[in-house]
């Protein structure tokens, strides 16, 4: 049986305890594959507004008959990997008493954040006695807010 020399004794154990001190380092990354960083959530609620019955004066409460979807950007959140997708959705229905709520990833610096309300449609009420209704299309712009984690914005919504 050959006896190793000290100069390669020296490099065996050199070789060994760099691979054991790179292979404990605990690699830090989100589950959304960007570079790690404190991630929590922010949420954006309100009510949804439309005038769904011409012949009374104000807005209607819309009651389940749209979605609500936001976008945040994950480049505002961390440095996503090539493989992440460059923006997240998030989507809410309008709950029968007319309001939503959307929970986002959120960091502790600002993150911009797009609201998308979807378009809808139903008969609106123009006249009574005899009801009469004509189908009608509600629309409304997105618009951006800025969220930071555990925030809380609301805000109403009100369809054209």
């Amino acid at each position: 049986m050959k006896t190793l020399s000290m100069k390669t004794t020296l490099i065996i154990v050199l070789i060994s305890a760099t691979m054991w001190t790179s292979g404990c380092k605990k690699k830090e990354e989100t589950t959304s594959g960007g570079s790690a960083e404190a991630l929590s959530s922010s949420v954006i609620k309100g009510k949804v507004y439309a005038d769904l019955n011409t012949t009374i004066a104000g807005n209607e409460d819309v009651t389940s008959l749209c979605t609500i979807i936001a976008k945040v950007s994950t480049a505002d959140l961390y440095t996503p990997s090539p493989a992440v997708p460059r923006d997240r959705f998030y989507s809410t229905s309008v709950k029968s008493d007319g309001t939503y709520s959307i929970s986002v990833e959120a960091g502790a610096k600002p993150v911009s954040v797009t609201v998308y309300p979807q378009d809808f449609e139903t008969d609106q009420i123009i006249s009574t006695g005899p009801t009469t209704t004509q189908r009608k299309i509600y629309t409304k712009s997105s618009f951006s807010v800025t969220s930071i984690q555990g925030g809380v914005k609301i805000i109403d919504i009100t369809y054209n």
